[in-house]
């Protein structure tokens, strides 16, 4: 009998890694990997579903993210503190300043208020997504 093939997933990290397990300033806390293996990568979603990793972020202990997602699995990374990517790029999106300068020339925000540092935040995103995209060329 013929197995089902597996789902193909592709898991996007990003944001302030820095405030968990895998994060340079850590010292022993496991509780957020704890929590996606009980939660997430569970034996259920092994079984079904095929994932790559992909991560944006400012930084991360490099070492203890291949260590837990296994090298195989990650597909690759940029730490924008450096700027570095774990595999190369072969087309570079604009870098977050050309979004900053777009955002800051912006006088109307309709009554809204401003929020600057969400640029930063939607810029992991669209980074994210592009590692992705490369990763399929």
């Amino acid at each position: 009998m013929a197995s089902t093939p597996k789902i193909k997933v592709a898991i996007l990290f990003v944001g302030q890694i820095r405030t968990n397990s895998l994060s340079n300033n850590n010292t022993n806390t496991t509780d957020i990997l704890n929590s996606y293996n009980e939660y997430l990568f569970t034996n259920e979603w092994k079984e079904q579903i095929d994932h790559d990793i992909f991560i944006s972020t400012d930084s991360l202990d490099l070492d203890r993210t291949i260590q837990y997602f296994g090298d195989e699995k990650i597909k690759n990374i940029h730490l924008m503190e450096r700027p570095s990517w774990m595999r190369k790029i072969i087309n570079q999106i604009p870098d977050e300043n050309y979004f900053m300068d777009i955002y800051n020339n912006t006088n109307d925000f309709q009554g809204f208020s401003s929020y600057p540092q969400n640029v930063h935040q939607f810029y992991k995103w669209y980074d994210a997504c592009n590692l992705h995209k490369q990763h399929r060329i």
